[in-house]
C-alpha cells in the first residue's frame, strides 16, 4: 500500500535554503535534523532506541518524531516536496514544487552526508521524481518537515492526480502486439513502487486516450484517416488527408518539459520512418502532445521551434483535445 507524504525543501534556520536543485541532482529527498548521526541502523527499526539516545542528547522531541518518521518512509510511498508550508499570514498556503516515489536504489533506500550543505544533505531517502519545475498552491497548512498524510480528502486534493492514475490503471486490460496494439501495457504493480514506472503508467494512460480519441474522431479506423499505436517504437502515427504525423505523448505538466524529452526522439523517428518507407519528407511532420495548453512563454517557445526547424513541428495538449 502506498503511503503519502508531504516533505519540506529548505535548510537553514531561517529556512531560506533551497535544497530542491541538490535533491533533483541526486534523485533524494533529505532532512536535516541530527545531521553528524548516522541513523543507517535504525531505518524502519529501533526507533524507540533511537528515540530514547536524541532524548539523552537535548534533541527536541518535535525533531525526533520528524526524524522518526523519516526513517518509516518505505518503497513506493509517494511524496510531494513543499516551497512553503506554514499560513502567510491568516491565509493557510501550501505550495508543492515535486512529486516523487521512495525506491530502492543498489539495495538501499536510506543514506546518510554529513558533509556540510550543499555538498552534504544529512539524511537521504532515495527516490524518482516523478514531476518537478512545477507550483502547485493550496489553502492547505503543513508547517513541519514531513507529515504522513492520512486524511482522503487532503490526498485527493495534493495527491489527486497520482491516486485516480492508480483507480484508473484497474481498468486497462493488458495487451501487445508488435506490428502494433489497440490497448497499451500498464502494469500497476511495477507501477507502484518506482517512479519510473509511474511516469510511464501517466504517459501510457494518456497515449490510450489520444489513441481512443482519434480512433474515435477517424469513424473507428474505417476509411483513409486513420490512428495507430506503437509502430515502430513511435507512440502515435496519424494519418490524415494524405498527411502522416508522428506523435510523442508527454505527461509531464511543463510544456517545456514535454517538449525537451520529446523532441530528440522524434527526430530519430522521423529519420527512421522516411528511410524505412522512402516517403517524400513534406508528407511527414511531427507533433508533441503533452498535458497542459502552453501559457505565453511556452507558446514564444513552440513559435521559435517551428521557425528554426526545418521540419513541419507541432505541439497539442491532451486539456485542450477532451474539451473539443
Amino acid at each position: 500500500m502506498n503511503n503519502y507524504y508531504i516533505i519540506g525543501t529548505k535548510y537553514g534556520g531561517d529556512r531560506t535554503q533551497s535544497t530542491l536543485p541538490y535533491l533533483i541532482k541526486r534523485n533524494v529527498i533529505s532532512i536535516g535534523f541530527c545531521w553528524k548521526m548516522d541513523l543507517t541502523k535504525y531505518y524502519c527499526k529501533d526507533l524507540d532506541r533511537l528515540d530514547l539516545i536524541l532524548r539523552n542528547k537535548g534533541i527536541k522531541p518535535s525533531d525526533i518524531g520528524q526524524t522518526k518518521r523519516f526513517l518509516l518512509l518505505k518503497e513506493g510511498d509517494i511524496i510531494a516536496l513543499k516551497s512553503v508550508g506554514s499560513p502567510r499570514g491568516k491565509m493557510p498556503r501550501l505550495e508543492i514544487v515535486g512529486y516523487a516515489v521512495v525506491v530502492k536504489r543498489e539495495g538501499i533506500i536510506y543514506r546518510h552526508d554529513p558533509k556540510e550543505f550543499p555538498k552534504g544533505l544529512g539524511h537521504m531517502i532515495n527516490v524518482e521524481f516523478i514531476d518537478f519545475d512545477i507550483k502547485r498552491t493550496f489553502e492547505l497548512s503543513y508547517a513541519q518537515t514531513i507529515h504522513k498524510i492520512e486524511n482522503e480528502e487532503v490526498i485527493k486534493k495534493v495527491f489527486g492526480e497520482y491516486t485516480e492514475k492508480f483507480n484508473e490503471l484497474d481498468k486497462l486490460i493488458k495487451s501487445d502486439n508488435n506490428n502494433g496494439t489497440n490497448l497499451k501495457n500498464i502494469d500497476k504493480i511495477l507501477v507502484s513502487v518506482s517512479g519510473t514506472y509511474l511516469k510511464n503508467a501517466f504517459h501510457n494512460i494518456y497515449q490510450q486516450q489520444i489513441y481512443d480519441y482519434y480512433y474515435k474522431l477517424f469513424n473507428n479506423n474505417i476509411g483513409r484517416n486513420k490512428i495507430k499505436m506503437e509502430v515502430d517504437y513511435i507512440d502515435l502515427i496519424k494519418i490524415e488527408n494524405n498527411k502522416i504525423e508522428l506523435i510523442e505523448v508527454k505527461p509531464f505538466d511543463s510544456v517545456i518539459d514535454c517538449i525537451r524529452e520529446g523532441i530528440g526522439q522524434l527526430l530519430y523517428y522521423y529519420y527512421k520512418y522516411l528511410d524505412k518507407y522512402d516517403i517524400e519528407t513534406e508528407k511527414v511532420s511531427i507533433k508533441i502532445i503533452g498535458k497542459n495548453k502552453p501559457n505565453y512563454l511556452e507558446e514564444n517557445f513552440i513559435k521559435y521551434i517551428k521557425l528554426n526547424l526545418k521540419i513541419k513541428f507541432d505541439y497539442d495538449s491532451w486539456e485542450r483535445l477532451r474539451s473539443v
